[in-house]
This record gives structure tokens, C-alpha cells and sequence, in this order.
């Protein structure tokens, strides 16, 4: 069992407790949903850490396994040669790999 619970899209340390009584920000989860603004709060005010979820780390491996092939947002530019590469990318099982495997943490 882990030693942080989940509130409110926060993660607290059950032990841990500032003013009032409430558990002092400890992790937040970064991943499918997006960050609110009590997210940055908690990360501005009480120095909490971001921790990549599953999802995140699963994107971020697909993303990477794009770009190998096709470059990122920039000038306009013919984009069906792109389109074909990603294509050929998920037929080829590429992503589904990609998507497997675990992004290490910088």
C-alpha cells in the first residue's frame, strides 16, 4: 500500500499536517487530467513534487517514437509524408511498443 492518498486530484502525506490540521501537499500526480490551479498551489507553496503517472510516461514514450520519424509543431509545411510515417509507425506496431515500455525519470 502506498504511503500517499489521493484527494482531489493531490496526493497528501497521511502524517504530514500544517496549520489547521490539513496534510501538507506532498506529490502531484501529472498525467492524463490536467493540472489545476490548486495543483501549482500545492507545488509553489509547500515544494510538493510532480510525479509522472503511468499514462504520462506511456505518452511521452509514444511521443518520442513519433519524433524519431516526424518533426514536431513548426512552419507550414506538406504534411501527408508525416501523416504516411506515423501510419507506418502504428501498422508496424511501433507505437504499441513504444506505449509498452517505461520512460525513465530525467
Amino acid at each position: 500500500m502506498s504511503d500517499t492518498i489521493a484527494v482531489s486530484g493531490l496526493a497528501f502525506e497521511p502524517r504530514t499536517a500544517c496549520k489547521g490540521g490539513m496534510p501538507t501537499p506532498s506529490e502531484i500526480p501529472v498525467g492524463r487530467d490536467p493540472l489545476t490551479r490548486d495543483d501549482v498551489v500545492a507545488v509553489a507553496r509547500h515544494g510538493a513534487r510532480a510525479r509522472l503517472t503511468e499514462e504520462a510516461r506511456k505518452t511521452t514514450a509514444v511521443r518520442d517514437r513519433v519524433r524519431e520519424r516526424v518533426p514536431g509543431p513548426g512552419p507550414d509545411r506538406h504534411l501527408a509524408p508525416e501523416i504516411d510515417a506515423v501510419t507506418d509507425l502504428i501498422a508496424g506496431g511501433a507505437v504499441d511498443s513504444a506505449a509498452e515500455t517505461r520512460v525513465p525519470l530525467p
